[in-house]
């Protein structure tokens, strides 16, 4: 869920963009906010890309603890929360793309409205009623992905945190038979990679540690183009062995569980599930399709979102989408460099264009019409 949100309140910056408000003529700040399953990303409309990102968590003291910080708060967010895990309660206040705690989602919003882009708010239902933004409006991570391409017609692959997003847009408009949800991505890897490690006498439970576990899937896991030809190599040398430093100063080792990681996004009944890997879902999605549109997406599949960052991923997908398709159907996949942030490049861009401004839910608007507006403004086509 990416929000845009115009606030009255002026910044100090040479990069400022400023958005005409539609009553009345003075200008506002157009503020772009990523929410994701993982982590936030937020900044303002206009600008190359987001300003703050941190991590999507909200840690709350424990009862019994004593003061342990000079700060009197009793929440801490992103880094500072995860950095006292120890003494926290740690929440996640969205899970698989939906919000699941709208009070930690709250205290998310202060810290980017106050804290981290300085901004205080004084003027969807929280931003409304709490923050008092004089207009916002909401859009998928998928049809942003598109904005942040610069194409008109695409498969965007939204891989984030929670959920994988496959949406089908030809000549700017949402094919919305085509599109695809799957509760498996980055935090499901990194699960499956703890997992793993566990087999092999390594235990990594709190939450610091799964921290680790994730940095390790980053710096060392990739997509195999040959499973079972990986498999054999590291099962007979010590080829694909990497060494990863934990926080004492001991170091381990990681073989195969480098790329059966990832593998669990082409075969997730690794993880135990029971659906088709990614590159199907993708082709069932152009099979939706019809006949005339399919060579153009085919040619066209864009990746976005930060599990999609994993080395020989695009390569891969293009390997397995080529074979599900006939011979002369050419297949190519995009990885733009700036595909973590695509979804709030996109954001910015529409958060930018005059054509976007009609679309704004206003203070005025919501009022009248309450929370329901949303669905009827926001709607993905």
């Amino acid at each position: 869920m990416v929000s845009l949100l115009s606030s009255s309140k002026h910044r100090d910056s040479t990069a400022q963009f400023k958005a005409m408000s539609s009553d009345d003529d003075d200008w506002m700040d157009v503020v772009v906010i990523d929410n994701g399953s993982g982590s936030c990303q937020s900044g303002f409309a206009g600008e190359d890309a987001p300003r703050s990102i941190f991590p999507l968590v909200v840690g709350r003291r424990r009862e019994g603890i004593k003061d342990f910080n000079a700060s009197k708060s009793e929440s801490f967010v992103g880094d500072q929360a995860v950095s006292l895990s120890t003494v926290l309660s740690l929440r996640h206040p969205i899970e698989r793309g939906v919000v699941t705690d709208w009070d930690a989602m709250e205290t998310i919003w202060h810290h980017v409205f106050e804290t981290d882009l300085k901004t205080k708010s004084e003027d969807m239902k929280v931003l409304m009623e709490t923050f008092h933004v004089p207009g916002f409006h909401v859009k998928n991570q998928g049809i942003l992905s598109v904005y942040g391409s610069g194409r008109g017609s695409t498969v965007t692959v939204n891989i984030g945190d929670g959920v994988i997003q496959v949406f089908v847009i030809y000549e700017g408009m949402t094919v919305l038979a085509a599109n695809r949800r799957l509760d498996l991505a980055g935090r499901d890897l990194t699960l499956y990679l703890q997992r793993l490690l566990y087999d092999r006498g390594y235990s990594f439970t709190t939450h610091a540690e799964m921290k680790i576990v994730e940095d390790m899937k980053e710096k060392l896991c990739f997509v195999s183009q040959d499973y079972k030809k990986d498999q054999i190599t590291a099962e007979t040398t010590s080829y694909l062995d990497k060494s990863y430093t934990l926080p004492d100063g001991s170091q381990i080792t990681l073989g195969h569980e480098r790329f059966q990681c990832p593998e669990a996004l082409f075969q997730p009944c690794l993880i135990g599930l029971d659906c088709d890997g990614i590159h199907q879902q993708i082709n069932e999605c152009i099979l939706e399709c019809g006949l005339d549109m399919r060579r153009l997406l085919y040619s066209n599949i864009v990746l976005s979102g930060g599990t999609t960052m994993c080395p020989g991923l695009a390569d891969r997908l293009e390997l397995e989408l080529r074979a599900l398709v006939p011979r002369s159907t050419r297949v190519k996949i995009l990885a733009p460099p700036e595909r973590k942030f695509l979804p709030w490049i996109g954001g910015s861009i529409i958060g930018s264009l005059s054509t976007f401004q009609h679309q704004w839910i206003t203070q005025e608007v919501y009022q009248e019409a309450g929370p329901g507006i949303v669905h009827q403004r926001c709607a993905n086509v």
